[in-house]
């Protein structure tokens, strides 16, 4: 523990010396970037990082504490700097999963403040918004449907599509959740997962659900790659989910897992490891690969390895997604979120699978950089939190330095892209 604490403590004290943020939007070059892959590790800061490295470190004997995670070798560095321009506090995350996952929230008056949307919707969008909107500038207030219209931003996916490229997806945590949902939905409500989650008024202005929104995905050709958790949200309440027979689906109409395949003739749907292998191993798949691995969140990394459902790791989603959009010969945009840390760090009875989630992170982003070149893939890590780390190799990495914010992030991506 002692050494755990050092090590902590030199991090803490790195992000400390660096408190002003920079904005590195203005003047960048186009870097050329034929690819760009970015990791989002929610909840992971310096003492996890630390805690992480030694763990990794203890499984190989030869390197013990010596032992450096795959992204901390990375040439550049930087300090993250977040906001929102409010604070929502209230207890939609706990309504919201209550909803989810068929439970009653134990606390109605438990609050719980929930900015992974505008953290995620500033880095996707260049634009801060408010917290608990996503794909939207800061004008609406939460809730507001038609109101909204007019005021949505086109996210990194959708640039990227628009520009041509493949675009994927990849998210231990369900893919309607906050934090992946902010690559393609535009609400002003992160707790508009499902139609069951939405006011009557919302639905009858004609507002969607961010599940709908996934399906309903229209630029380009839509999204090619989505793997994560979250079948329920696809599904209506009278459907059987199709591994664990003994759940239904939450959503009140619409069966978007068949929209989806009736709207993608030459899609692949996917909901076990197994089936993911076989279709990424098909060559004759040119069409988008949908895999709902889990009702609801994925199993955690610890649990998954002991549990004979079939979810793959996070590090077999990303060699697929990499495998699968690498066909594109115009280049890719790939987005991987590695949802369990911050879960496991939000119960205390789960804390250390906190740890085992960051090693998985650190597997997965060396498992992108064995399949990808640093001459035209850029990478970038990041925690998406304020005053943390963020890690980056490839064209366009050398404009990190000092503390940025976090819609720079979005500049550099799109700049490295010759987006902009």
């Amino acid at each position: 523990m002692p050494r755990l604490l050092a090590a902590a403590c030199v991090l803490l004290l790195s992000a400390c010396q660096h408190t002003e943020p920079e904005d590195p939007s203005h003047g960048i070059p186009a870097a050329h970037a034929r690819n760009v892959i970015l990791f989002v590790g929610r909840g992971m800061d310096p003492t996890i990082i630390a805690a992480a490295r030694i763990e990794k470190g203890q499984s190989n004997r030869t390197l013990g504490e010596d032992n450096r995670l795959s992204f901390e070798d990375f040439p550049t560095s930087a300090l993250t700097n977040t906001r929102d321009t409010d604070l929502q506090t209230d207890n939609s995350a706990e309504r919201r999963s209550a909803i989810l996952t068929g439970t009653v929230p134990t606390d109605n008056s438990a609050g719980t403040t929930d900015n992974s949307a505008a953290a995620m919707s500033a880095i996707m969008t260049g634009t801060t918004t408010r917290g608990a909107s996503m794909g939207m500038d800061a004008i609406p207030k939460r809730g507001q449907c038609s109101e909204a219209r007019g005021h949505e931003l086109p996210t990194l996916l959708e640039q990227a599509k628009a520009a041509g490229l493949a675009v994927g997806l990849v998210s231990t945590s369900r893919v309607t959740h906050p934090m992946p949902a902010a690559t393609y939905a535009h609400v002003t409500d992160a707790e508009w997962e499902v139609d069951a989650t939405m006011s009557e008024l919302a639905k009858a202005q004609g507002c969607h659900d961010i599940a709908y929104q996934l399906v309903d995905f229209h630029h380009g050709s839509g999204l090619d790659v989505v793997f994560g958790g979250g079948r329920m949200a696809f599904m209506t309440g009278d459907q059987p989910d199709p591994v664990d027979a003994w759940k239904r689906g939450v959503r009140r109409n619409d069966r978007l897992i068949e929209t989806w395949q009736k709207g993608r003739p030459d899609g692949r749907l996917v909901y076990t490891r197994d089936d993911m292998e076989k279709a990424i191993g098909d060559v004759s798949l040119r069409g988008p690969i949908l895999g709902l691995f889990a009702p609801d969140h994925m199993n955690f990394e610890s649990n998954r390895i002991s549990d004979a459902i079939g979810q793959p790791s996070l590090t077999e989603m990303t060699r697929a997604a990499i495998a699968t959009l690498s066909r594109e010969q115009r280049g890719y945009v790939l987005v991987i979120v590695a949802g369990g840390i911050e879960r496991a760090r939000l119960d205390q009875d789960k804390s250390n699978l906190a740890v085992a989630e960051t090693v998985e992170l650190s597997n997965a982003v060396r498992a992108a950089m064995q399949t990808t070149r640093a001459e035209d893939t850029l990478i970038v890590v990041t925690s998406a939190g304020g005053d943390l780390p963020i890690y980056a190799r490839g064209p366009g990495s050398q404009l990190l330095h000092r503390a940025i914010e976090l819609t720079g992030l979005h500049a550099i991506m799109t700049a490295a892209l010759g987006l902009r």
